[in-house]
């Protein structure tokens, strides 16, 4: 600790009032410094001490779930490294195990440092990961009765860390890391490390590079989200943790609320009356994409709907705040044939009250597509299909023809289907939830429904001993748990640390939209015809596997049967991603789609290379120049069977190149 102490008394004379000749900005960054110094003089034992420990450690991607079994591997010669952009969340875990029994364990960060700046410890949340009981599989293993190997502890719950014991020296605990890089933080190389310690040994010390690049994500998620908050008022009075109608209460709810909007989820229900001045307070948080519209109805003719007093003054109350943007009318769920009929009344009540209300449909199984009167008299605004529906060609022809009438297109999945990849049940890979925001520019949809995120009533209030929330689905219905203390604060699962992070790459995704746009508009001429959401597509479409790529054309393939569950296909790609928007508009200007699109087979003995440049631009496609009329260039290129790469090159009048590459396959 002396050192620190040193140190810390002749910088601390820069901070006198009298020092003004030393910059502000120079002073800001020397706090920093600072408060990792002085949090790091805290920490017990020696940072520097020899290796010879039987403690083993090894950082790994949060995209992992860490069992118990987890092998701890020499540790790489090379820091452990992530590529991060600004404003958003980069978490990674610490895979810790002994060779002996351990007290204590302490898992703490130093902060990173860049060459000219720090990222604080204070922008980190630390967590323990705890696993729970898997009585049987989620997905039923092939062949029935191959689940012999099946785990029956599975990692999820991240209670707020606290020093654990290491009793079984056989045994892998992780800590997870939740490192939020600061809007305002200074793009470049920034190095830190990890270090584990325990009583009475000397502690591990395990570096780390975050590569943070000059993009932002916005603070405001642009993909609607509607999850489920439905249950939990319920358990909270049913465990005791706080009397029925009281302000201790009301107080738990909000919690919760807004520990799903910092997740960059929007609930289904404020926790407050929508006419009361407190319903500001949540619905005019930009975070909120949409809520709930708090009406009682549905099948038949009781409910609130049908009193034109209340309908009037519901409208109206949304009309002058502008909550009609956000809000929606959940009535039927899922309905049955024998409901199509009230589908429809329902459909056409709310909008005799007022056009600008929204409907929000789900639908689980054909019928309610397949019946014209539904499409043409129901009159739905927000098309909520369930993943096999939007799946299935026939349906998601209808669904998109919607689309282009103005209907929005949600989705959302469940108890079902029990495709591997992209569910969130907790006996799953980790990748699962994360690839579903991804999975939006593969058929264009704008928004995710998901149920329940607190459905705890099944399992006697308590996930924590019993997972099945909903039969046959290990946490369905369940993102989070309530803190093992007394239900006085949420827990968060992986998964739903994994949906926050597929909604963040969503964010680069649509960046990266709007960068390709741009550049279109600044080649001019027939540039105006290039499509940007063609490659999203494309990169949604390198998350499917080899086996589902290859499948037939693109209107009959059900690619969210195929999706990887491979944590490193998808941090690849999104590095791809975060490349291909800072080098968007980068002098010479191109963009070109290809037919096969880009990982795409096709069993012709050519492809057609279609793009755009700026005028004066020279460009080549595989080494043959490809003219340009009007700034577009389109030629067709030999493809051999098996994988073929197209390389298209721009030279522009100032003598700069740009060379960009597409994988085309042949059968």
């Amino acid at each position: 600790m002396y050192r620190f102490v040193a140190v810390l008394i002749p910088v601390t004379n820069l901070f006198r009032r009298e020092n003004h000749h030393f910059p502000l900005q120079a002073r800001h960054f020397l706090t920093r410094v600072l408060t990792c110094l002085v949090f790091l003089s805290l920490f017990p034992g020696n940072l520097w001490g020899a290796s010879n420990t039987p403690l083993e450690a090894r950082l790994v991607s949060a995209t992992l779930k860490v069992f118990s079994d987890f092998p701890i591997s020499p540790g790489s010669a090379q820091p452990f490294r992530m590529t991060v952009v600004r404003n958003e969340y980069a978490p990674f875990q610490v895979a810790v195990r002994a060779k002996e029994p351990l007290e204590e364990v302490a898992v703490m960060m130093e902060c990173p440092v860049s060459e000219t700046a720090i990222i604080s410890h204070s922008a980190n949340r630390t967590f323990l990961v705890e696993a729970v009981p898997i009585e049987k599989p989620s997905i039923p293993p092939k062949p029935e009765g191959a689940d012999l190997g099946f785990p029956r502890f599975w990692p999820d719950p991240l209670p707020p860390f606290e020093t654990f014991q290491l009793e079984d020296a056989a045994r892998t605990r992780a800590v997870w890391f939740d490192l939020f890089i600061p809007a305002d933080t200074r793009p470049g190389l920034y190095k830190g490390n990890i270090v584990v310690s325990a009583k009475r040994i000397a502690p591990v010390r395990l570096p780390f590079q975050l590569e943070v690049h000059d993009i932002t994500i916005p603070t405001a998620p642009s993909l609607r989200t509607a999850f489920g908050n439905a249950s939990l008022r319920a358990c909270l009075e049913k465990r005791q943790a706080a009397p029925r109608g009281s302000t201790q209460l009301n107080k738990l709810v909000e919690e919760y609320y807004w520990f799903l909007v910092d997740h960059r989820l929007s609930p289904y229900h404020i926790p407050v009356d929508i006419f009361t001045d407190e319903a500001h307070k949540f619905l005019d948080d930009p975070r909120v994409t949409s809520f709930v519209v708090p009406i009682s109805g549905g099948i038949g003719t009781k409910g609130e709907i049908w009193d034109d007093a209340k309908m009037k003054s519901l409208s109206d109350r949304l009309e002058r705040t502008g909550w009609i943007n956000k809000g929606f009318l959940y009535l039927i769920d899922e309905p049955s044939p024998e409901a199509i009929p009230d589908v429809i009344r329902i459909g056409e009540r709310i909008h005799a009250i007022n056009p600008r209300l929204k409907y929000l449909m789900t639908t689980h199984s054909r019928h309610l597509l397949s019946d014209k009167r539904v499409v043409e008299q129901a009159e739905i605004d927000i098309w909520a299909p369930i993943l096999s529906i939007m799946s299935a060609p026939a349906e998601r022809r209808i669904l998109l023809k919607e689309q282009e009438r103005g209907k929005e297109l949600w989705w959302y999945t469940c108890v079902a289907p029990k495709w591997p990849g992209i569910n969130y049940f907790i006996d799953e890979a980790a990748n699962g939830p994360r690839i579903h925001p991804w999975m939006n520019h593969l058929y264009g949809n704008d928004g995710i429904l998901y149920w329940a995120t607190d459905n705890w009533s099944q399992v006697g209030c308590n996930p924590w001993e019993r997972t099945e929330t909903y039969p046959t689905g290990n946490g369905d219905g369940s993102l989070l748990y309530p803190s093992r203390d007394g239900f006085n604060r949420p827990v968060a699962s992986i998964r739903l640390k994994m949906l926050r992070e597929g909604l963040e790459d969503q964010e680069l995704l649509r960046l990266l939209g709007m960068r390709l746009k741009e550049v279109a508009s600044r080649i001019g001429g027939r540039a105006a015809d290039y499509r940007p959401r063609n490659r999203l597509f494309e990169h949604a479409f390198a998350l499917v596997t080899e086996e589902g790529r290859s499948q037939g054309g693109a209107e009959e393939a059900q690619y969210l049967k195929y999706l990887t569950r491979d944590h490193h296909d998808i941090e690849k790609q999104r590095d791809l991603v975060i490349h291909e928007i800072e080098d968007a508009t980068n002098q010479p200007l191109l963009v070109f789609d290809t037919v096969p699109c880009d990982k795409g087979y096709t069993s012709s003995s050519s492809a057609t290379v279609t793009g755009y440049a700026e005028t004066g631009s020279l460009i080549t496609v595989n080494g043959a120049e490809a003219p340009l009329t009007q700034n577009r260039f389109e030629v067709a290129v030999a493809i051999a069977p098996g994988a073929n790469t197209i390389t298209v090159n721009a030279r522009g009048q100032a003598g700069r190149t740009k060379t960009i590459k597409r994988t085309i396959n042949r059968r």
